[in-house]
């Protein structure tokens, strides 16, 4: 029935073809003449098209020739973050207690550090996990997970990896970077408790702007210094 019915519509088309093309209806042949046309258009953006996309192959393979470690660099980088993403949005973040225990170390050793500085905390508002503190007479700062570091561990972790170097060298100094990094971040968090205090109405900025700015900037400068002792500079021709 189908192959019929699909015979029957062809024989119409025909016909309908035949006595159109039989006449001389300048509407007709202005549509012909526009389909025609949209044709060769078309067939002439793929040729630009394809032009193109070899002309960037063919330089991708000069840049792959002539400086292979860039490329790697790129695309252990990129691929990794993107695999490490994939997993951290869809198993670590979801399935585990990943951020509620690094959250949690972060709440105790803020509290430790705003004590020994002299200043009273508020006791414990929820059992076990903790994720808000703050000084006792202001309000309370909650960390989420956004802010607790664990995705910029995983970026630095994986650009220091990208990076070339000796792996000997990088064994220790990514732990150290990420000590480091989860240091800069519970001072960052003890700052905006003692901000709360003295001046809350710059919570606010210093939050988003200051310290997100000073964090980023400590991240870019760890790889700046291995870059620097680690990677070695182009060659430029001259003596």
């Amino acid at each position: 029935m189908h192959i019929r019915g699909r015979w029957c519509s062809l024989s119409e088309n025909t016909d309908a073809w035949n006595g159109r093309s039989s006449g001389t209806d300048p509407a007709f042949l202005g549509e012909l003449a526009s389909g025609v046309l949209g044709l060769v258009s078309r067939g002439l953006y793929l040729g630009e098209a394809m032009n193109v996309f070899r002309q960037a192959l063919q330089q991708f393979q000069e840049v792959r020739r002539e400086q292979p470690e860039l490329v790697r660099f790129i695309a252990v980088g990129l691929l990794g973050y993107v695999a490490w993403y994939a997993a951290y949005a869809y198993w670590l973040r979801p399935g585990t207690l990943l951020d509620e225990y690094v959250i949690h170390s972060m709440v105790l050793s803020c509290e430790w550090a705003t004590t020994a500085m002299g200043w009273e905390v508020w006791p414990p508002a929820e059992d076990g996990l903790r994720h808000t503190l703050g000084i006792a007479g202001t309000g309370r700062l909650g960390i989420g997970d956004s802010c607790d570091g664990v995705v910029l561990f995983a970026l630095f972790t994986l650009f220091m990896l990208a990076f070339p170097g000796p792996w000997r060298q990088k064994l220790w100094y990514i732990p150290a970077g990420i000590a480091l990094l989860h240091g800069a971040n519970i001072a960052r968090v003890v700052a905006l408790m003692i901000i709360q205090w003295g001046a809350p109405e710059w919570l606010d900025f210093n939050h988003h702007y200051t310290f997100t700015v000073l964090i980023y900037g400590l991240v870019f400068l760890l790889w700046y210094v291995w870059a620097r002792l680690h990677v070695p500079l182009p060659s430029t021709g001259h003596d």
